[in-house]
């Protein structure tokens, strides 16, 4: 603290940056405002580069006159590395789903379709647009007792709280081809919460 009292910004950062910083404190006391910066990037010392969310408040003096500014700056680096880590990391893992032979997709808790993989068209004939916003009974064959079959095994999983089923149910293409499938059925969990199904259907003999 003690190398920091009578120095300016000009001691510590770039100029650029200095100047920056400068700007902000004067439209702080002309305004006499607050002024809130989610996120502003500084070379620190040693040049390492920090991320830092900041506050700078105006100081009244006796007269009510800005006459004085306060800063408050948390670091949050850590933070936006977590962020980017996150997003790349779901980067990764939608490429694996778009890429893989099987079919993955997601359904809600009523059933109807939230994402399927591209490879739903060689499976099911159906494009995932074709699909999307549909009930998963839809691709199932009409009055042979499937959809209340499936659906059982389904608030079962749920109510049981069951974290991977297998089953084999008959399909529709959009052909309208009877085909034959494998299902391999996870409860992903998102807060303790239940947000839908993953299933992994693969082609079995008839």
């Amino acid at each position: 603290r003690t190398t920091m009292i009578g120095k300016n910004d000009y001691d510590f950062y770039p100029q650029e940056q200095a100047d920056w910083f400068t700007s902000k404190d004067r439209e702080v006391l002309a305004n006499d405002e607050m002024v809130d910066i989610p996120e502003e990037l500084i070379q620190a010392a040693g040049g390492l580069t920090r991320y830092l969310h900041t506050k700078k408040i105006p100081i009244r003096d006796a007269q009510g006159h800005a006459a004085f500014l306060l800063g408050i700056s948390e670091d949050i680096t850590e933070r936006k590395q977590a962020q980017a880590a996150l997003v790349e990391s779901e980067r990764r893992y939608r490429q694996i789903i778009e890429e893989a032979t099987d079919v993955v997709y997601t359904i809600d808790p009523a059933g109807f379709f939230t994402y399927i993989s591209p490879s739903a068209k060689r499976l099911t004939g159906f494009s995932p647009d074709d699909l999307m916003g549909k009930h998963f009974t839809d691709l199932l064959p009409k009055g042979e007792g499937w959809r209340k079959r499936l659906l059982e095994v389904y608030l079962n999983h749920v109510e049981q709280k069951i974290l991977q089923t297998t089953l084999s149910c008959p399909i529709l293409t959009s052909q309208g081809d009877r085909r034959r499938v494998e299902q391999k059925v996870t409860r992903p969990m998102q807060a303790f919460t239940i947000f839908g199904l993953k299933r992994v259907p693969q082609a079995v003999p008839a």
